[in-house]
């Protein structure tokens, strides 16, 4: 995730060109292996037990690595080595970025150092986002460290990038965004009740609606038709209900109440407290997150 953000820096402090980062994006994805691949190339899990694991973490806000452990798939020191050997994504682009000749060895270092004190990033902080750190990451990403009674957004936005990490698109960015004044063509709305009232959404054009129902769904969609909503739907349903048993854990009872999608309708609410803008390699959409009403309109 962190790779998603340096690259984007870069680019907009021309030391890549929009080709140039595309390119050393495309090589990252061909080398970069999640951990379950990884387990079934070193012959430690089977397909089979892969894809329990994956099923669990539709229950379950864990690592991949965690539950196959708890399930007896991995050992402590098969975790381990699996982990050592994913190279992180900050250095594999640096490695890229200097054998392709787009940057020198200078220049990476010089992108580092300016990044650190643009943000500032502690030494820590930077290891923590290179570790892809998630709560790190969207809190710095975020400046949610200047909100007010930040807790309940953080662990609301934080779960959202691991749940589209896991069940979608792993090169993903996010970042704060605007209140979304305009039509848009597809819009899914969840109301959250019990001890806090919430209400959530999702709005994209028709291009990303698509390619995320078709990520999320594990087949090719090319129509926005009913399979296409009710994927993109249970998207935003799937990670709802994984928040309420977060929050459950931590002693807050919630319900959901069932999803609304709606086609090319302005969306209004009272205060919008917060619109982030999830960028993924092939487009963009809008979390809504807001503990005010949210009305459709148009």
């Amino acid at each position: 995730m962190f790779s998603q953000y340096f690259g984007n820096y870069l680019l907009n402090h021309s030391y890549v060109s929009p080709d140039e980062l595309d390119y050393v994006m495309n090589l990252q994805k061909d080398v970069g292996l999640k951990l379950g691949v990884l387990s079934i190339n070193h012959g430690y899990m089977s397909a089979t037990e892969v894809q329990t694991v994956h099923d669990l973490q539709r229950q379950q806000d864990k690592q991949f690595g965690e539950l196959a452990v708890e399930k007896g798939f991995l050992t402590r020191q098969q975790l381990t080595e699996l982990l050592s050997s994913q190279k992180s994504e900050h250095l594999l682009l640096g490695q890229m970025l200097v054998e392709e000749n787009i940057m020198t060895l200078t220049d990476f270092s010089r992108a580092v150092e300016n990044y650190k004190h643009e943000h500032h990033l502690s030494d820590e902080e930077f290891l923590s986002l290179q570790n892809n750190d998630i709560d790190v990451t969207i809190e710095k990403m975020l400046l949610l460290h200047e909100v007010n009674d930040k807790g309940t957004l953080q662990d609301y936005l934080s779960l959202f990038a691991r749940n589209m990490i896991r069940f979608t698109e792993p090169h993903i960015r996010l970042e704060a965004g605007e209140e979304p004044s305009r039509p848009q063509e597809w819009t899914v709305m969840q109301e959250i009740s019990g001890e806090k009232h919430l209400y959530t959404a999702l709005r994209m054009d028709e291009p990303t609606f698509l390619k995320l129902a078709s990520q999320y769904a594990g087949e090719y969609i090319d129509e926005a038709d009913e399979f296409a909503q009710a994927s993109v739907s249970e998207l935003l349903n799937l990670h709802n209900g994984l928040f309420l048993v977060n929050m459950s854990n931590k002693g807050m009872e919630l319900e959901i109440t069932p999803q609304n999608i709606y086609y090319n309708k302005t969306l209004h609410g009272a205060e919008l407290h917060h619109t982030v803008s999830v960028h993924f390699p092939y487009g963009e959409c809008q979390l809504i997150f807001s503990e005010n009403p949210l009305h459709i309109q148009g």
